[in-house]
């Protein structure tokens, strides 16, 4: 490592240095933890929360300076829930003990968290666990019990703070390469003698030495502006051209340890920004990671970019998923489900969800999607509805056919949802084999139609033969 490399920050130590000295404004100029769609995401989330669970258990994991439990604690009436938090960094639990006196809280690594399996409802982590590998989230998964739901806001490679924090660690690399501060040091050493009676020409030597690194700055704060790493380019451009004119009027000793401390400031700012960018996820390891969740009996309930209206940049990812094991979905269809059969479940769930935002028939931030019957590998009938409110939902159906859904008022039951929908597409498929419809597209696309017409004639048929297997319905009270 040269003098030049950013520290990484992975050990206890190395966070307790972090949170000793962060300026979390001077991390964020773009808004990061205190920006508006974030605190409307926790707002919203744990309202959901709130109306799913009765007094859930949490664990906000690399809890940092509390951001997720200042949320939770407004979300909540004042009142804070069981709440866990997890920061592998003394200073910041000790810090988070005297804000929040009444969590309980953990020193750990995300990695090896010394806690009991499904022992938590719902675990939380904004811009932390990203920062400990993606399999500490496979980890944190093991701390929830069947139903519980983990909630991240994660950083996004490419997004607005991914860009702000590669832009601040090139200014700061590129004033460190520079020598902009140990030639501030030398200019100020000469020019303190100077005033003491010794040459002056050593000073103005000094001086000159200086005007590169200078010019590097003005090129720095052309480029990005005077905010640039959290105004630390900016403050030493400044607070530099100052005292050099009155150079007279400042003590010699409150200078150069003013320096010295700026440029271990520099380096540990540094550190930060690399960690930040580094620990960013790009868009084919955020699906990966979706994959290896659903591997581990887990529903998606949002997997996506966290998008300002009107700005082309995401600010992060957000992922909120539900565990869904075979056992419990088992419970829920009446049978033994298999591994194999669960996670086919699982998928078709998740794609009547897609296609129901896709479509604008759901448009809540949060959603939940519950099988209800299925015959594994060809049907699976479910119900989508907003996280926080159950008084309505939707009817789904997919596997073999196209998804398709209808709204609770039409059917009580699955097997009257699955005869609604036979009777959908047989009527679908009426109007698509109509000839005098056809008669006024191509021959190309009465082709199509006929084909579409003929397999929804065909599904219908099939699903309605199912609607009338008494058998087939017994698992589900519907017989």
């Amino acid at each position: 490592m040269t003098d030049l490399d950013p520290p990484v920050l992975t050990t206890g130590e190395s966070w307790d240095t972090y949170w000793r000295d962060a300026e979390y404004d001077a991390a964020y100029t773009s808004g990061g933890i205190d920006h508006p769609l974030i605190q409307s995401f926790w707002k919203e989330y744990f309202r959901a929360v709130q109306a799913a669970y009765d007094a859930p258990k949490i664990i906000d994991i690399a809890s940092g300076n509390g951001a997720v439990i200042e949320c939770a604690e407004s979300s909540f009436g004042g009142q804070l829930p069981d709440l866990t938090c997890l920061d592998i960094s003394t200073s910041a639990i000790e810090m988070l003990e005297q804000r929040f006196p009444n969590v309980q809280t953990v020193i750990a690594d995300a990695n090896q968290i010394p806690l009991d399996s499904a022992g938590f409802d719902i675990a939380t982590s904004q811009f932390g666990i990203e920062y400990a590998g993606l399999e500490a989230i496979i980890e944190v998964a093991r701390l929830l019990a069947p139903g519980g739901q983990l909630a991240f806001l994660m950083h996004n490679q490419g997004g607005s703070i991914y860009q702000e924090c590669a832009a601040s660690l090139d200014a700061i690399e590129r004033m460190q390469k520079a020598e902009f501060i140990s030639s501030a040091i030398t200019m100020f050493e000469k020019g303190f003698a100077a005033c003491r009676g010794a040459d002056r020409a050593e000073y103005e030597a000094a001086a000159r030495q200086l005007a590169p690194a200078v010019r590097t700055l003005e090129s720095i704060l052309t480029q990005y502006g005077t905010h640039i790493a959290g105004d630390l380019v900016m403050r030493l451009y400044d607070d530099v051209g100052t005292i050099h004119e009155q150079i007279q009027h400042y003590e010699p000793s409150e200078v150069l340890n003013w320096l010295d401390r700026l440029e271990d400031q520099l380096q540990a700012f540094a550190g930060r920004m690399a960690s930040m960018r580094d620990a960013a996820i790009d868009s084919a390891t955020f699906r990966q990671l979706c994959e290896q969740l659903r591997k581990q009996g887990f529903t998606t309930l949002r997997a996506e970019a966290l998008v300002e209206p009107d700005r082309p940049l995401p600010l992060a990812w957000v992922l909120v998923a539900v565990q869904d094991p075979a056992e419990a979905m088992s419970d829920d269809l009446g049978g033994d489900a298999s591994e194999e059969v669960a996670a086919w479940i699982r998928e078709n769930l998740d794609e009547s969800v897609d296609e129901l935002m896709r479509l604008g028939v759901v448009t809540a931030t949060l959603v939940e999607a519950r099988p209800i019957w299925s015959l594994p590998f060809e049907f699976v009938i479910g119900q989508v509805r907003d996280a926080d409110d159950k008084s309505t939902f939707k009817w789904v159906i997919s596997g073999a056919v196209p998804v398709d859904h209808i709204d609770s008022t039409i059917a009580t039951t699955p097997r009257e949802a699955a005869r609604y929908f036979a009777l959908k597409w047989q009527l679908d498929a009426a109007r698509y084999r109509d000839s005098s419809i056809q008669e006024s597209v191509s021959p190309e696309q009465k082709q199509s139609w006929d084909q579409l017409g003929e397999k929804l004639a065909t599904q219908a048929e099939t699903l309605f033969e199912l609607v009338d297997t008494e058998s087939l319905w017994q698992q589900s009270g519907d017989s």
